[in-house]
This record gives C-alpha cells, structure tokens and sequence, in this order.
C-alpha cells in the first residue's frame, strides 16, 4: 500500500469516526444532557479537523488530538459521574 492509499483510508476512518461522533452527540443530549453531547460533539469536530490533517500531511496536528482526547475523556468522566449518581439515587 502506497503513502496515498494509507493516508486516504486513515483519512476517511477519521470522517466516519468524526460523523458517528456527532451523530452520538445529537443522541447524548436527550439521554444525558447537554454537556455530554458537547463532548460528543468536540470528539466528532476533532476527528473531522483530524481527516483534513491526515490527508494534507499524514499526521493529526496536535488541536485536533487535542480536542479529540478532551472531548473523549470528558465524555468518559462524565458517564461515570452519571453511573455513580445513579447508583446512589
């Protein structure tokens, strides 16, 4: 597999994770509330900036990474905050 070939299927991995990202926030925010469908929606925006990194230069610039991790950790955080509240209510 050519540079090209690796770079557009990496390329189009980061689409289809950056569109189901965002699709999941649309369905976060009735589920768990807004702020989960913003961290949703910043890990669907990081991996869209991140296709456009990988096919222009073949590595995810570091604010995409970054809103990628922030938006996943934060998601993340907050489904155990959410568990733990709902196990002591």
């Amino acid at each position: 597999m050519t540079g090209i070939d690796e770079r557009a299927r990496r390329s189009r991995a980061h689409l289809f994770s950056g569109i189901a990202a965002l699709v999941i926030a649309v369905i976060a925010v009735p589920a768990f509330g807004w702020l989960a469908g913003l961290a949703m929606a910043v890990v669907g925006v990081g991996n869209l900036l991140a296709m456009r990194d990988v096919r222009r230069d073949g590595e995810i610039a570091p604010a995409s990474r970054a809103l990628i991790v922030v938006g996943g950790l934060g998601f993340a955080a907050l489904c155990v905050l959410l568990a733990i509240r709902a196990f002591h209510a």
